[in-house]
């Protein structure tokens, strides 16, 4: 049964005497167009038996309403019907319009409508002397069955005991909660029973509370797409989700769009049982409440995840790397995807590979993904083999000098060969270097192979070659000379070691910070001014 719609009609069933009642869609009035939908009997319906219907239907009770304005949706609207049962003393001396009448005060629909019921009433007691007719004429329509089996299960017996006695009230053959859903008394009933209407006022709440909150109609239909579960959210559970990470987690205003937009599905999970724990968990991992803002930021579905489930196994697995405790947080909140990654399909296969490499002792797998967290990442097939397949073949690396370079610089195995490592490593070559001195550089400063030729190697080697007059086998054995700034630090160190005809390495020049430069050479700090000048 169900009455209490206010922007949504419903199929409604108030026992077998009231039948079916159809409102439209929004509540606006009562079917009025209404054609007789089937019979009510089945093949137990005897002659006997449909003459006494006929006489009592006339005086008391309804024998069928049947169809909505809307032809094309009332079969799966009477599929959609639902019986609900209550005591039937609880119901006794109820008549038809008492109930209706309690309907009128929760449903909108059927407000200005109760005069059609009297209309009904007397057209039933015509209705009700047809039928006494038809079961005198028309024995065998008693055989014919209704469309809706559904329907048919609820219709009355022979032995349901109405047909003695001359009360007034319900001759309620099923136990039917019409009291309780009418005057709020099983919540769960009432929950189940109204569930299609609150999905629908649901819906509608949430449209309201986006376009609230500043997100235009695509964007709302592209979140609705990818969360279904938005179409039931409560816009008070979203608006509580809201304020949480606002005012508690800290994450600026202008970023919660953007935060919802990636990961509408926030909005739909419990604050107490999944983001508070996930929360809470991550500020013990991170030192400031800044960090655990930034984490959300960079991958907002992290809050999705359990703490249990995710959380918890992600933080053993990498305590048994031999990742120190108080790195793990580090790693997670700098990289918080990783809380994505299934542990046996994409991190255990990582780590089987970093071990082929030779990195299995004293924790070095650990150290490497401190270092670069965003490793894990990666595919082994797609990315990390191929690269260290190249740095062996061609640019001559020996097992040692990639677990040096893993080691050391990690984000070098991460980088495409074909975009990236091939470039740097022909440009080396064209300067002149030889394959020796290349897996040297490589080695002792492997960012060597990703730095940006136009703006990082090749002013640097110009500097070098026709302005300091050197040569680059100089800087094969001090390759971090590509790592100094050129401006600040080699172009000024070199005009004061000029200016004072000193004769220095590359090394000695540039491997040291001021102060230790300014005192190796004697210079005072005014001479190093009028040099920068």
């Amino acid at each position: 049964v169900t009455t209490l719609g206010k922007n949504r009609g419903d199929l409604y069933r108030l026992n077998h005497e009231l039948q079916l009642h159809y409102l439209e869609d929004k509540g606006e009035n009562l079917i009025s167009d209404s054609k007789q939908k089937g019979t009510l009997a089945s093949r137990k319906h005897t002659q006997i038996h449909f003459l006494f219907l006929g006489c009592y239907y006339s005086v008391f009770n309804f024998m069928s309403l049947a169809k909505a304005l809307n032809d094309s949706s009332v079969d799966n609207n009477l599929r959609d019907c639902t019986l609900v049962t209550h005591q039937p003393e609880e119901l006794h001396g109820l008549l038809y319009k008492p109930i209706f009448a309690e309907a009128v005060k929760h449903g909108d629909g059927i407000r200005n409508e109760t005069s059609f019921l009297h209309l009904l009433e007397d057209l039933i007691g015509i209705f009700g002397l047809a039928c006494f007719f038809l079961g005198v004429l028309c024995p065998c329509c008693g055989h014919q069955r209704h469309r809706n089996t559904n329907l048919l299960r609820h219709l009355p017996r022979e032995n349901d005991g109405f047909r003695g006695g001359h009360h007034r009230s319900l001759p309620l053959i099923q136990k039917v909660r019409v009291l309780q859903i009418l005057t709020d008394g099983n919540k769960e009933e009432k929950g189940r029973v109204t569930s299609m209407e609150a999905t629908n006022t649901s819906s509608s709440s949430i449209m309201w509370f986006f376009r609230d909150k500043g997100f235009d109609d695509p964007s709302i239909d592209k979140m609705l797409k990818k969360c279904k579960q938005l179409e039931k959210a409560q816009s008070d559970v979203a608006s509580e989700n809201w304020d949480y990470l606002r005012n508690i987690v800290g994450i600026q205003e202008r970023k919660l769009p953007y935060i919802v937009s990636r990961c509408p599905k926030i909005l739909t999970l419990r604050l107490d049982e999944r983001l508070i724990p996930m929360v809470e968990c991550l500020s013990g991992l991170g030192r400031t409440p800044r960090e655990v803002a930034s984490a959300i930021t960079k991958f907002p579905p992290i809050l999705s995840h359990s703490v249990e489930e995710k959380l918890c196994p992600l933080l053993a697995f990498f305590q048994a790397l031999g990742v120190p405790e108080t790195q793990l947080g580090k790693m997670i909140l700098f990289n918080p995807r990783l809380i994505s990654y299934s542990i046996d399909t994409k991190l255990a296969v990582i780590v089987s590979f970093l071990a082929s490499l030779g990195l299995d002792q004293d924790g070095m797998i650990g150290k490497v993904l401190v270092k670069h967290p965003f490793l894990m990442g990666y595919s082994v097939d797609k990315r990390l083999r191929p690269t260290t397949e190249f740095l062996k073949s061609s640019v001559g690396l020996t097992e040692d000098g990639i677990q040096s370079v893993v080691m050391n610089f990690p984000q070098l195995v991460c980088r495409d060969v074909n975009k990236i490592l091939k470039p740097n490593y022909d440009y080396l070559r064209e300067c002149g270097f030889g394959d020796a001195q290349i897996a040297t550089m490589v080695t002792g400063y492997p960012p060597i192979l990703i730095k940006s030729i136009k703006n990082s190697l090749q002013p640097r080697i110009r500097f070098l070659v026709q302005v300091m007059g050197r040569g680059i086998d100089e800087v094969a054995s001090y390759p971090e000379f590509f790592h100094h700034g050129l401006k600040k630090k080699v172009e000024s160190r070199y005009k004061l070691v000029k200016r004072n005809n000193i004769d220095c390495s590359l090394r000695e020049m540039l491997d040291c910070n001021t102060k230790k430069f300014h005192d190796k050479f004697g210079f005072s700090v005014g001479t190093a001014s009028y040099a920068s000048f």
